[in-house]
């Protein structure tokens, strides 16, 4: 099977120098004035990720785990996906809904995959569609993407340095890896890149489950009014994908992903949504 391509200049990597971005209004006493219990906004609605609580945390997930639903389909996925380029299938669709359906549609119709699998890739793309319309209602276009990710995966710990990226597993054993701020020491993130110096403590990093649609902000993510941008105050998740399974034969157990992202806004795109306007 060919497996995902990991693109490192839209990676926070050691050194990378973060760039300025969009603000968002206040809310409360900022960004992290929540106790530091955990990275995410949990809902099982993802209308809900538009609320002003969420506007706290580093990512948003709607649970919704598919408990092996799509494993029967694996060889099937895999066989596609050996025919897909080496950095898997990708567009540009714009924000509009019906033409980023359209654009969805186009793209699954070369993918090759079982019918099952297309309709709940395409309903998943158009619901992280519109949340990041609703999240950041400037946003003018998306980029829509399926990959397999078998041995090739991105382990290290990281930032995503642009907007955002909505994520969805849909085969495999766990989904994506993250922690809270407060497990990251973040000097040795931008500087060491050894995992194990750049984790606190490895008990307090959680997974989302295969099938829970995560949205991950990044560094570029809208800050709160007033907030001074670095890699410790943005809303950015620190996260990684998970290790690589095996199965009883010792064959890879690749991990079929839809990625949903948003790498710029418009530079006087105002305030995002989930939080109060500035008076």
């Amino acid at each position: 099977a060919r497996f995902g391509f990991i693109d490192k200049s839209r990676m926070l990597l050691p050194h990378t120098s973060l760039l300025p971005g969009s603000w968002l209004p206040p809310f409360g006493g900022g960004a992290h004035s929540r106790v530091d219990t955990t990275a995410l906004f949990t809902t099982d609605d993802i209308s809900r990720w538009a609320q002003a609580e969420s506007s706290q945390y580093d990512g948003l997930v709607a649970a919704r785990p598919f408990d092996g639903r799509w494993d029967e389909f694996q060889s099937a996925i895999d066989e596609a996906c050996s025919r897909w380029p080496e950095r898997g299938l990708t567009c540009t669709a714009p924000s509009e809904a019906s033409r980023f359906s359209a654009a969805v549609v186009e793209l699954l119709s070369g993918a090759g995959l079982p019918g099952p699998i297309s309709r709940q890739l395409h309903e998943d793309a158009c619901a992280l569609g519109r949340a990041w319309k609703a999240l950041c209602p400037a946003v003018r276009q998306l980029s829509v993407k399926l990959e397999l990710f078998g041995e090739n995966v991105c382990s290290r710990w990281h930032c995503d340095n642009f907007v955002g990226r909505g994520i969805v597993s849909y085969t495999g054993v766990v989904g994506t890896e993250y922690t809270r701020k407060g497990n990251v020491d973040f000097w040795e993130l931008q500087h060491c890149g050894n995992n194990k110096c750049i984790i606190r403590d490895p008990k307090l990093v959680e997974s989302v489950a295969v099938g829970d649609l995560l949205l991950i902000k990044g560094t570029r993510f809208p800050l709160p009014h007033g907030t001074a941008r670095s890699i410790k105050a943005s809303n950015a998740l620190v996260h990684k994908s998970p290790e690589v399974r095996f199965d009883q034969q010792g064959g890879v157990q690749n991990r079929l992903v839809l990625k949903v992202d948003v790498y710029e806004l418009p530079a006087a795109s105002g305030p995002a949504r989930g939080g109060d306007k500035k008076p």
